[in-house]
């Protein structure tokens, strides 16, 4: 009986780590806490099992760390609280570093009003759940926090424009269809000495092409705009 009670749990250990592996992205490399107890936060949050939110947040897990998604958007535990209206765990999720500052995916559904209600009330105490002045220009570019980037690129060394380039074009991917301020960004990054190495390149035109390659009309940004970003990506 012992033998099968762990065989059982070996398995459900394996199905978790291939649920967080394909799942749950870890979006904070500049982070050192601890990566797995951030993704079974970040899942606890998904299957609204506060308690267990409460526990891993209580025993030190960082909510920054990681985020629940996929190649069309990612979402917090902290987006997750508060759109279960668990709003003294929001403000925990809040106190220990988790923000609001990922664009949300046309997938997501909107928050409700009592959720704006408790954001402005938050704000009018100085508690911004939207902005993260801590974030590297990569981590910027990743979550598309435009003001942010334009401040922190005059300053960047090589290594971190090297870094950002591939946040960028995966940003660009994501919200393809909202904003065409991603060119822009990539061709600041080239001109300042932004490079990729011939593994990056690869990648990134593997994912424009398995994102666009058999798109809906809908959703696809346009032929022009994708011949853009490839001949960018070709040249860094």
């Amino acid at each position: 009986m012992e033998k099968i009670d762990k065989e059982m749990e070996t398995k459900e250990m394996e199905m978790e780590t291939m649920e967080m592996k394909y799942r749950i992205r870890r979006v904070r490399e500049d982070l050192t806490g601890d990566p797995l107890a951030a993704a079974r936060l970040v899942k606890a949050a998904c299957d609204e099992n506060w308690t267990e939110v409460e526990k891993l947040l209580a025993a030190g897990a960082d909510p920054r760390i990681c985020r629940w998604g996929d190649a069309y958007g990612v979402e917090s535990a902290l987006y997750m609280a508060l759109s279960g209206k668990q709003f003294a765990l929001a403000a925990k999720l809040y106190d220990a570093g988790d923000r609001l500052d990922d664009l949300v995916s046309e997938t997501e559904l909107p928050l409700p009003w009592e959720v704006l209600d408790f954001l402005a009330a938050e704000m009018r105490r100085g508690r911004n759940y939207f902005h993260d002045g801590s974030k590297t220009l990569s981590e910027c570019c990743r979550c598309s926090a435009f003001e942010q980037i334009e401040k922190l690129l005059p300053e960047a060394g090589r290594e971190e424009l090297d870094k950002s380039i591939a946040p960028t074009v995966r940003a660009w991917i994501r919200y393809s269809g909202r904003n065409d301020v991603y060119p822009a960004i990539l061709e600041d990054l080239l001109a300042r000495g932004a490079r990729l190495s011939g593994a990056g390149k690869a990648e990134l035109l593997a994912d424009i092409g398995t994102r666009f390659g058999s798109c809906p009309a809908v959703m696809h940004p346009g032929k022009e705009k994708v011949e853009r970003m490839v001949r960018l990506i070709e040249k860094a």
